[in-house]
């Protein structure tokens, strides 16, 4: 019985806090600014702008379009690019069997390489064993 109050106790805490956090969000949410005929509401999550004019005693509010929202227009441009990806992931795949085989260096590059890795490192002895004659000659070793 103790455990089904602590739940039931929680469980109200929560949904109290839960809506007090909504709520907050709720007032950040929207932006209200007075112009010279009426007000002009953004939406501070999707950007939706909102323009409510006053004639007499009527207030007649009109969302703007996708032409004028940045927010609405990216929709189309997200669904462009999300198929342009799913088109070359697609490519990527049928490509990647031949892809494999072609990355990898025939035996005359591995070789060349080799032998500039072999030239590099013998240069690079060299260099040591010369610096620590020169430091034997001079008694600093």
């Amino acid at each position: 019985m103790i455990s089904t109050r602590k739940l039931t106790v929680g469980g109200l805490m929560m949904m109290l806090g839960g809506s007090a956090l909504h709520a907050q969000e709720s007032i950040d949410r929207y932006v209200m600014d007075r112009t010279e005929d009426g007000w002009v509401r953004m939406d501070g999550q999707t950007g939706e702008i909102t323009v409510c004019r006053q004639a007499g005693r009527n207030l007649s509010c009109e969302r703007n379009g996708p032409a004028n929202n940045p927010v609405a227009g990216e929709a189309d441009r997200m669904a462009r690019l999300e198929e342009r990806v799913e088109a070359l992931e697609r490519q990527l795949e049928l490509g990647k069997e031949g892809a494999e085989k072609e990355s990898l260096p025939s035996e005359e590059e591995f070789d060349q390489a080799l032998g500039y890795m072999r030239r590099f490192f013998e240069a690079f002895r060299d260099m040591v064993r010369e610096f620590q004659a020169e430091d034997e000659t001079n008694g600093t070793l």
